[in-house]
């Protein structure tokens, strides 16, 4: 099968959801339609497993007819968007039928954010309804994101495909076994993402300065890169900015750290997590509806709460295996094993669907009005979303 995954901009955690996606399911063909932002990404040799790949003109029009033009060449059975607006650009660009499927994962619907006013998290609500009518199936990454995409009308509904990330780090060695921090040791401390208003700097921000004045030896960093005015705020408060690493060096860069601090506004389902999670490390997030129903003690409405909590871990060593435990019971649907099974299904689904539209025409070419072709077609397709 060939599918065609379409990114809006090559960098930050939808890449690292993508890699794992295509490593899950490598006895497809993978093809790449992209706008690769070199300022924002540092490659790492993640482009050489796609077998071919477009990259995408600035415009948006443009874009979109680029990847309808790359996906008649190269014969694609799917187009997989990932982002809300790669989900625009496939969804104008292109028609949701048996012998090409549409789908789209959001990471995180774009009327989810908060930077933006109510009119017009309104207006990319509506466009998002009107664009699921051109949609096979919503591939949400979590919960909560299902559950919002359970509202639209797309033909085969909703999947819910986890975000997973490999426990091993980059020499394929399992985490280093963990050692108990205390207040009066020097504490790591970090933050991974872009530097951006979803991310929430400030907060972060807050949050390192509140800790500064219960564990006085504290060290905090932000791995990642992004808006200069956010990271220069952060380097203000004595947060050190790694700026944009290869993937590799990210995840080095996190074996070193005690306490992982997701301090997002808003997300699909945070990869940062997963990543700490399997570097082994203590995480305390902010509370956010993509984080409901995983670890409530550990989660944190006001950067107070989250002080609190990882003042919490700091004092005791039993509330530091409870924290590893606790993320590793919510986080156990987040694996690479979950993550092939339910894609397989997914890209399978429209293989088999494909079957039954073919009988289904066959069967309906022997009957004679219009309501008994409608019912024959519709017999064969309810058998396959059901």
């Amino acid at each position: 099968m060939r599918i065609l995954h379409v990114v809006d901009a090559w960098g930050g955690g939808v890449v690292t959801a993508l890699n794992q996606f295509v490593k899950s399911t490598s006895e497809h063909e993978h093809f790449l339609a992209t706008r690769l932002q070199v300022a924002e990404h540092v490659p790492d040799g993640e482009l050489n497993q796609f077998k071919g790949v477009e990259r995408l003109p600035h415009g948006f029009a443009g874009a979109s007819w680029a990847v309808h033009r790359f996906a008649e060449a190269i014969g694609a059975d799917v187009i997989h968007a990932h982002s809300s607006l790669a989900g625009v650009m496939v969804r104008v660009g292109n028609r949701n039928r048996w012998s090409r499927r549409l789908i789209y994962s959001p990471h995180c619907f774009a009327f989810e954010r908060r930077d933006i006013s109510r009119i017009v998290r309104g207006g990319v609500y509506l466009a998002e309804l009107v664009l699921s009518l051109n949609t096979e199936v919503i591939a949400a990454c979590s919960h909560r994101e299902r559950e919002l995409a359970g509202r639209m009308w797309s033909r085969g509904g909703t999947v819910y495909i986890p975000n997973s990330v490999d426990g091993a780090n980059e020499d394929g060695d399992a985490p280093a076994a963990p050692r108990f921090v205390g207040l009066g040791d020097v504490v790591s401390v970090a933050m991974l993402g872009r530097i951006s208003p979803q991310k929430d700097p400030t907060f972060y921000v807050n949050v390192v300065d509140g800790l500064k004045k219960v564990a006085p030896r504290v060290n905090a960093q932000w791995i990642g890169g992004g808006l200069a005015e956010l990271g220069a705020l952060m380097e203000a408060a004595s947060v050190t900015v790694s700026g944009w690493l290869p993937a590799g060096e990210a995840k080095k860069a996190l074996q070193h750290v005690d306490v992982y601090v997701h301090t997002a506004a808003w997300e699909g389902f945070p990869m940062a997590i997963l990543e700490a999670q399997a570097a082994g490390l203590l995480i305390v997030a902010r509370d956010i509806p993509a984080l409901s129903g995983t670890c409530p003690d550990w989660l944190g409405v006001e950067p107070d709460d989250v002080v609190e909590r990882i003042t919490a871990l700091l004092v005791s060593p039993a509330a530091q295996a409870l924290n590893r435990t606790e993320w590793s019971v919510a986080l156990q649907e987040n694996a690479p094993d979950v993550q092939r099974t339910r894609l397989l299904d997914l890209y399978a689904r429209g293989q088999r669907r494909k079957f039954w539209d073919r009988r289904a025409i066959r069967s309906a070419a022997q009957v004679t009005t219009s309501t008994e072709v409608g019912a024959a077609t519709g017999r064969w397709r309810s058998e396959e979303i059901d």
